[in-house]
């Protein structure tokens, strides 16, 4: 997949996508009531994201985190309803570290997460 091959492109993507779901209160709402932040491991093209109420950062951040460890490809098909979390984690293409409360409540952050995400990686043409 060419989308992410590049590890600066690819950052900045997801980067951006979720600096804009931070933007909906909703979804702020559900971090900081969970007392949650979720921390990427993308190993492929290699880097990391963490993802909590107060931003987006390149490193992890203090706190409770779900520790999602998997390629940005497979980020990709996630996001975009895909590959169900649960099938993702059988085959192995998501490794999770973490309490498993704190990853059913994954389920309730991914459509803010791939609302913005498609909005950004499959621009609508005009």
């Amino acid at each position: 997949m060419t989308l992410h091959t590049d590890a600066e492109r690819s950052r900045a993507l997801y980067r951006g996508a979720f600096a804009a779901a931070l933007d909906d209160a909703a979804f702020v709402t559900v971090l900081k009531e969970a007392d949650l932040r979720l921390h990427f491991v993308l190993a492929d093209p290699g880097y990391e994201l963490s993802l909590g109420p107060d931003g987006v950062h390149d490193r992890p951040t203090p706190g409770p985190a779900l520790r999602l460890e998997l390629s940005a490809a497979t980020l990709h098909e996630i996001l975009l309803g895909r590959l169900p979390v649960p099938r993702a984690v059988v085959t192995r293409r998501l490794a999770v570290k973490g309490p498993v409360t704190r990853l059913r409540l994954l389920g309730d952050l991914l459509p803010f997460l791939g609302r913005e995400y498609a909005r950004l990686a499959l621009p609508t043409a005009h």
